[in-house]
């Protein structure tokens, strides 16, 4: 990763949040960089027999950013916790990350970021990604 490269923040507020702070375009563009980051994960776990996870990784990093790759598998960890998909170890980091509540209109906004997959290939994305940084 370039620890150089300025990366799009993640704006962890809500929508009301980013109303009341003025901040509605941060909100709008950290959603979009969000859903780029998924879908790029998920590119990596359609392509599992093909792709080098530690090199996957590293270019997750380096096009996202260390605080959205964080924040998007967290995210999904967090969300499967209770089907016991992850290992134990990978659980609990995900666990310590802050991962806020977002509704809006009755609408888990964090929902949308929940990443499609193989999760036992993405157990071994964590286990990578847990490694680097």
């Amino acid at each position: 990763m370039n620890n150089n490269k300025k990366y799009f923040p993640v704006y962890k507020g809500t929508l009301a949040d980013a109303r009341k702070e003025l901040s509605i375009d941060l909100y709008l563009d950290s959603k979009q960089w969000n859903l780029a980051c998924k879908t790029a994960i998920e590119y990596i776990l359609d392509r599992n027999r093909t792709t080098n996870l530690k090199q996957a990784v590293k270019e997750l990093l380096d096009d996202f950013g260390e605080d959205r790759v964080v924040f998007m598998i967290a995210n999904t960890v967090q969300y499967y916790t209770y089907e016991d998909c992850f290992s134990k170890e990978n659980e609990k980091w995900a666990g310590e990350i802050d991962i806020p509540e977002n509704f809006n209109r009755g609408i888990d906004i964090n929902s949308r970021y929940i990443i499609d997959g193989d999760v036992s290939i993405l157990n071994e994305v964590v286990n990578e990604l847990r490694a680097m940084i």
